[in-house]
């Protein structure tokens, strides 16, 4: 086989590796390390568990302006894609003061915040909002409550937050 014929082949295995991970990658961004649960829990001002009531789908002109911007993001424009918001009540508060129930963005991205779904618990970090329409945006590394690691997580969080607040 000649030197040109390896050479596409490479680019041919590299191009399926890279299609083949296409989503894995779809968030990531060079040289930047997501925060771990421990440092979110640390950094936010609210950490709590929810329970999602009921999850409020996007209005119309939501879903075309998501649809319309999917096809051509604005260009110069800061913009924020719409997303899906979940009215939820709070089951605990690990810190801060999170409001007894609220209206909380769900992620449409995948790639920020926290995908709800109606009738499931999760884990939040987040800031108090702010916007005036008080909506709250999970920050992204909350997760849903219900498996062995989500358990595992959970307990590794509440040990640190309960070690942090005897510190003097």
């Amino acid at each position: 086989m000649g030197e040109r014929m390896k050479q596409r082949a490479r680019l041919l295995l590299a191009a399926l590796l890279a299609l083949a991970c296409g989503d894995a990658m779809a968030c990531r961004m060079a040289g930047y390390v997501w925060p771990t649960s421990i440092q979110l829990a640390t950094s936010s001002e609210w950490v709590f568990i929810m329970h999602v009531n009921d999850v409020l789908p996007l209005s119309p002109s939501e879903a075309a302006f998501a649809s319309s911007a999917f096809e051509s993001v604005p260009a110069g424009i800061p913009f924020r894609f719409p997303t899906e918001k979940a009215q939820v009540s709070l089951l605990r508060s690990l810190k801060g003061d999170a409001p007894a129930t609220a209206v909380v963005e769900s992620s449409v991205e995948g790639c920020s915040g926290v995908s709800l779904q109606s009738g499931g618990d999760y884990l939040v970090f987040a800031n108090p909002p702010e916007t005036g329409d008080g909506v709250i945006a999970p920050i992204k590394g909350s997760f849903k409550l219900g498996n062995a690691y989500a358990q595992t997580e959970l307990q590794k969080i509440e040990n640190h937050l309960t070690l942090q607040a005897m510190k003097p």
